[in-house]
């Protein structure tokens, strides 16, 4: 599939219709979704009637001059832990059935803003379910509604287990992208569900600074870390998608002041830095010349490169044994009732009639191959064992380990402005907790089965510019 930018070029010139537009993506929808290579990308697809009704108001806006801006017309997938109003036509889920058959008021914020700014949503995406929060051993991209999302990098002749993945939780939106559904897609992410899957599908990916975008009507886990990001086959369509939705219309250019590209001061950390477990060590042991490489081809983009940079692992980010998981756990409570109030009166109306419902549809909810909801659970008793004072104090304190203690003090003492690291590493757990931008960058593939991989750059709070310019850099260097 062509970027977004050629798509909306080719509208904005009469060489494409978004309706013909529309019906080639249905097709390939149709073929791979769930006939085909069975990838389970898309919980739901808007109806055709509504979604084709919608392309051609598109078409109308576009020969009357009313084009609403650079993405007008351009097809879309978002998550399903974005609510979307019944004027769509489809379901809302989080993945899950006991949110499946409740009936949505309106639009979340970020649905409004897209449709206002011409795109088409096309459909939403499968997740991990409940963003991974409703049992320790849901794998991901696995969702009881949508079933397991599979990467299109699948070869035969591999076992399962050596299968390329679709990460999680924003594994459909990925996919979508990397299947040629849509140009462009919306995930969120707690900590790394956004990037993460955008880098196992060769696919660029911007996690935004926290405030940037409404969280209004969206599934989350939390109030600290949760943010929105945005999936694209390059960084100019991943600018042109974030404008659109940041609460504060643009990305603000003038935030830094870049000039030449040489500007950029980058440290990046060893391939090993912040992997998970000894088995995605060695994955990234077998990547060190190809990521040496990648470190070497900065230098001429760059004005400054430190490697191997030094910074603390994230294991140290807690209080008394509470970090992220349990901060997390215990605000869910109370995220999830603002959540279900986007609901007409369902009957379930908070986390304790979520785990009871489930109990009650055992059948349904939690089928044989994936039982528990082991998570949810633990998210009630900690809405009892953390008290407000330890929950505010936790978060004040980790805050000033990870910030000015972690990653301020040795981006000032090394006088660099965004780091790099593996695309599997924890630097996803500095940004969630500092509220930082954080991206992926595709570099290449494993050479044992094809998986994507890539590296992660994290900049500074609200310097989403830099970091875009960065990337673009980088492509255009790759080139």
């Amino acid at each position: 599939m062509q970027f977004a930018y050629q798509i909306a070029e080719d509208i904005a010139s009469g060489r494409q219709t978004c309706e013909s537009l529309v019906i080639q993506c249905l097709e390939r929808i149709e073929a791979d979704n769930i006939k085909g290579r069975k990838l389970q990308a898309l919980i739901s697809v808007c109806p055709k009637d509504i979604v084709l009704a919608l392309a051609k108001q598109r078409d109308t806006e576009v020969r009357s001059g009313k084009s609403q801006g650079p993405l007008h017309g351009v097809p879309i997938v978002i998550k399903d832990a974005i609510v979307t109003g019944p004027e769509l036509g489809m379901t809302n889920t989080a993945g899950t059935e006991v949110i499946k058959a409740m009936k949505a008021k309106r639009n979340s914020d970020i649905v409004d803003r897209l449709l206002e700014a011409g795109l088409i949503i096309l459909g939403k995406s499968n997740m991990t379910e409940l963003c991974g929060l409703k049992d320790a051993s849901t794998p991901m991209g696995y969702s009881t509604v949508g079933g397991q999302t599979l990467s299109t990098f699948r070869q035969e002749g591999l076992s399962e287990k050596d299968q390329p993945i679709a990460g999680g939780s924003s594994s459909g939106s990925a996919v979508s992208i990397a299947a040629g559904f849509v140009p462009l897609a919306i995930g969120s992410e707690t900590s790394g569900s956004n990037v993460f899957p955008a880098s196992v599908s060769d696919v660029y990916g911007l996690t935004l600074s926290a405030g940037r975008v409404s969280t209004t009507g969206i599934w989350r886990i939390s109030n600290s870390f949760d943010r929105i990001g945005v999936m694209a086959g390059c960084p100019g369509d991943l600018r042109k998608l974030a404008e659109v939705i940041c609460s504060d219309s643009i990305i603000v250019r003038d935030q830094v002041s870049l000039g030449d590209n040489l500007n950029f001061k980058v440290g990046v950390l060893d391939p090993t830095w912040g992997t998970w477990g000894q088995e995605w060590k060695q994955k990234w042991e077998k990547q060190k010349e190809p990521y040496e490489a990648f470190v070497k081809s900065l230098e001429a983009i760059c004005e400054r490169v430190v490697y191997p940079l030094h910074l603390d692992e994230p294991n140290h980010l807690n209080l008394s044994g509470n970090g992220l998981h349990q901060v997390a756990l215990y605000e869910c409570n109370t995220v999830v009732k603002g959540y279900l109030d986007q609901f007409e009166n369902g009957g379930v109306t908070d986390m304790a009639a979520i785990v009871q419902w489930n109990k009650d549809h055992a059948e349904l909810a939690m089928p044989k191959e994936h039982p528990g909801q082991s998570m949810l659970e633990d998210c009630l008793k900690l809405s009892t064992q953390m008290t407000p004072e330890i929950h505010r104090e936790t978060i004040d304190q980790v805050k000033n380990l990870a910030g000015p203690k972690g990653v301020e003090k040795v981006m000032h003492e090394m006088g660099i402005d965004l780091i790099v690291s593996n695309s599997d590493a924890t630097l996803v757990s500095y940004a969630a907790w500092l509220g930082w931008p954080i991206a992926t960058i595709p570099t290449g593939w494993r050479k044992e089965n094809g998986q994507p991989c890539g590296v992660f750059v994290l900049a500074r709070a609200n310097q989403e510019d830099l970091l875009l310019k960065f990337m673009q850099a980088v492509r255009d260097s790759q080139t």
